[in-house]
């Protein structure tokens, strides 16, 4: 109904379905409009409501959802750089603990050298003294190492968890373009609606003219 369209002559105008390609024409004067140029305007209307509140908001829940994403990986990273700092504050650690064992053998060497020479009981007590701290610093070695590999481990989790929000960020990135692709393709039919509204307007307004020329008719048709 609200695609109809009446003369202003005591005759209505017939009406067609705009797919048919039909044509209305005016019983006195003739005029002829397409029918396929009277746009609904409540299915515009239907478009432009569906762009703001479906399409647009899913656009923002993604924005949103990619922001998220991308703090958690930035939170991800700091935790990797720590644990990397700490990794290598341990590997300090280690190295400074050969540093101390290779000087503790330097002594046990230096110690049996003064038991070949003397066979003195106190350089024997002095060389397991000696062995008995390089057994010490060799624990504490293998306990550093440990803890290292431990850091490793969590270090690599902690970039398996980055790689996750990584490929969740992609695809969160992906949703966003093809809303995007939907809010493009729903505006332009928008505007190719409007440009038909705008051409049926000025058709409808040379029918109003040639329909009022009628009334100034003295012709008895």
């Amino acid at each position: 109904s609200k695609m109809a369209v009446r003369c202003r002559t005591p005759y209505p105008v017939p009406r067609s379905h705009c797919s048919t390609g039909g044509w209305a024409s005016c019983a006195v004067s003739g005029a002829v409009i397409p029918f396929y140029l009277l746009i609904n305007v409540d299915s515009v209307k239907e478009d432009l409501v569906r762009v703001k509140e479906e399409d647009l908001v899913r656009v923002k829940e993604d924005l949103v959802r990619v922001k998220e994403a991308l703090v958690r990986v930035k939170e991800a990273l700091v935790r990797v750089k720590e644990a990397l700092v700490r990794v290598k504050e341990a590997l300090v650690r280690v190295k400074e603990t050969l540093v101390r064992v290779k000087e503790a053998l330097v002594r046990v060497n230096e110690a049996l050298v003064r038991v070949k020479e003397d066979l003195v009981r106190e350089a024997l007590v002095r060389v397991k003294e000696a062995l008995v701290r390089v057994k010490e610093a060799l624990v504490r070695v293998k306990e550093t190492l440990v803890r290292v590999k431990e850091t490793l481990v969590r270090v690599k989790e902690a970039l398996v968890r980055v790689k996750e929000a990584l490929v969740r960020v992609k695809e969160a990135l992906v949703r966003v373009k093809e809303a995007l692709v939907r809010v493009k393709e729903a505006l332009v039919r928008v505007k190719e609606a409007l440009v038909r509204v705008k051409v049926a307007k000025a058709i409808l307004a040379v029918a109003q003219v040639e329909v009022e020329q009628c009334y100034l008719c003295s012709k008895d048709c």
